[in-house]
């Protein structure tokens, strides 16, 4: 289905993601229905400060931002089918990305470095990662939904990220 707005008020329908980006100072820039959900992925709405600049989305991702107030760092949200994978091989993909090695297969959640679980909207925990490496960190929340995996990331230099918080 397509996308629809819905005022923050308004209790949001099933079948709808919410995703929320909370920074500290400055108004949020409201619930904003961003496209339409391409063959069974669900319709999100997006909830930013008013003062993160729309960017063109790189490969994968769904929306993209430019945060003024930490130059260099980006926030993006991406989702997938399915697991991508699992919890462990995303968490190395991000770690491969920012030059540091693997982790060992068949490690539980609660020993993946970085990886701590954490309340969502007062409803469910869900994993949040912060890696850094090489001058550049990620923190990001992932949360799946009705057989999808979503990503709401922040990456840049470690001086700009390290005040920030994905929600």
């Amino acid at each position: 289905g397509g996308a629809r707005r819905y005022p923050v008020s308004k209790k949001i329908p099933a079948g709808v993601v919410p995703v929320q980006a909370v920074a500290s100072g400055g108004p949020a820039a409201g619930l904003k229905p961003l496209g339409s959900a391409p063959s069974n992925r669900p319709d999100y709405l997006l909830e930013v400060p008013s003062n993160w600049v729309r960017q063109a989305p790189k490969p994968m991702q769904l929306e993209r931002f430019f945060i003024p107030d930490l130059p260099g760092v980006e926030a993006n949200l991406s989702a997938f089918p399915g697991d991508t994978g699992g919890l462990w091989a995303t968490v190395n993909r991000w770690r491969g990305q920012l030059g540091l090695s693997s982790l060992p297969a068949g490690l539980p959640v609660e020993e993946l470095p970085g990886v701590t679980m954490r309340v969502l909207g007062g409803e469910e925990e869900v994993p949040t990662v912060a890696l850094e490496g090489g001058g550049r960190a990620i923190r990001v929340v992932l949360y799946s939904r009705r057989d999808w995996s979503w990503f709401f990331k922040l990456e840049g230099p470690v001086k700009g990220v390290q005040g920030a918080e994905a929600v």
